[in-house]
């Protein structure tokens, strides 16, 4: 378990949000904060197709919260890029970045129930986890006593806040 199942493994993502859209709208408004806690590092985090397929899915998604419809896109190509392929500067984040991405776009377009809220939600906390390195074997207690971490999970529970409020 991670400090992310930690703290909100019992949550019900589907009795705090209202609607689909809202759910999309939380994840793409943690994957934002998410990527803003790992930019700051001021280093290239992710390489040029990772990059790429981010804006594309984020794109396709800000689509779907303002509008409830996804726009077109080829699924095949969209989700053999989110499960299939990897980052060649952040394996393991990258990953997380782009199965998180997977998972809410499963949602949005009604291929996921509430499970995919929860796996974007995580993959997000997994992309900070995962640029920490904090070694082979991770303990929640070395999670919470790691800045970043205890960041990125501050940062989800201030959003899911404000998200319950909306």
């Amino acid at each position: 378990m991670t400090l992310w199942g930690a703290e909100f493994g019992g949550v019900d993502f589907e009795g705090i949000l209202d609607t689909r859209r809202d759910a999309v709208g939380l994840v793409l408004d943690v994957l934002d904060a998410t990527l803003g806690l790992v930019n700051s590092e001021g280093e290239e985090v992710f390489d040029s197709d990772t990059v790429a397929f981010t804006d594309r899915a984020t794109g396709l998604l800000r689509a779907f919260v303002d509008t409830g419809d996804v726009p077109p896109f080829d699924e095949e190509e969209f989700f053999e890029a989110a499960f299939l392929e990897s980052d060649s500067l952040s394996p393991y984040a990258g990953s997380a970045l782009r199965l998180g991405l997977g998972h809410i776009m499963q949602f949005a377009t009604d291929q996921m129930d509430w499970t995919g809220v929860r796996d974007a939600l995580d993959a997000c906390y997994e992309i900070v986890l995962q640029r920490q390195a904090l070694g082979r074997v991770v303990t929640v207690e070395m999670e919470h006593e790691n800045l970043s971490c205890r960041r990125a999970i501050e940062l989800q529970k201030e959003l899911i806040a404000t998200a319950r409020r909306s």
